[in-house]
């Protein structure tokens, strides 16, 4: 069919159940910061495909973090922001970085990015001394 001017295009999708996933996420380290997640395997990080809702980041946007009284005097206006740093496949487990502002998700994400560097100097030292 061909549309035209003014038409009206309507799409209804059909609902779906997203498929299980484990869903307990294991706190190993948390600050002011960032928190060390113990991510298990069958869990995905980030919302895409058949998961949407069954992630790291809605768990981390769901729960409610809460900043240590002295962490409020210290930094005015700090709005949480909980992200992955960095991303595990959705059947590795393992230890999962996530930052809890924006601030510390832009300081750990340039600590990979510089770890990254580092470790492709060093590799490409190793195959030519």
């Amino acid at each position: 069919m061909i549309l035209r001017e003014g038409s009206k295009l309507v799409y209804h999708r059909l609902a779906w159940k997203e498929p299980f996933a484990p869903h307990l996420l294991q706190v190993l380290y948390e600050d002011d910061d960032m928190v060390a997640l113990n991510k298990p395997s069958g869990l995905q990080v980030l919302p895409k495909g058949i998961f949407q809702q069954r992630t790291v980041l809605a768990q981390l946007q769901w729960k409610e973090w809460k900043m240590p009284p002295s962490s409020c005097s210290k930094r005015k206006n700090v709005q949480l922001h909980p992200v992955p740093v960095h991303r595990l496949g959705r059947g590795t487990s393992g230890l999962l970085l996530c930052a809890k502002t924006k601030l510390a998700k832009v300081q750990l994400a340039s600590y990979f990015a510089e770890g990254a560097a580092n470790a492709e100097k060093k590799r490409m030292w190793l195959l030519n001394p």
